[in-house]
């Protein structure tokens, strides 16, 4: 009896139209060819990021919540990072337009 009770139970919950779980992203992440970092006073700033050289740039704001690494090393939203970078991640919401996280990578020249 208990057996059937389950196998009813799972059956209807199977078969139930309209249940089921819909996953919705909230942010989104981009390999960026090519990354411009503008700040002004404060931590704030912005950042332009475009997936590929013929792609339209992003721009997406930041601020002292934005988590912004160098070679794996977190760095501050300061004026010191303003520059063109050769490229790396950047992670955004998509209802907004924050950038959440910043990913920078810096190789260095071999030495002769």
């Amino acid at each position: 009896m208990k057996f059937q009770k389950l196998l009813s139970l799972a059956t209807a919950l199977l078969c139930s139209p309209g249940l089921y779980a819909e996953l919705i992203p909230l942010q989104k992440s981009i390999e960026a060819s090519d990354i411009s970092i503008k700040m002004t006073n404060g931590g704030n700033g912005y950042v332009l990021a475009r997936e590929c050289d013929s792609c339209p740039y992003q721009r997406l704001d930041i601020d002292s919540k934005t988590v912004i690494r160098i070679n794996g090393k977190p760095v501050r939203p300061t004026k010191a990072i303003e520059k063109q970078w050769p490229g790396g991640t950047v992670t955004f919401d998509l209802n907004t337009t924050h950038a959440a996280k910043i990913s920078l990578q810096v190789v260095d020249q071999p030495q002769n």
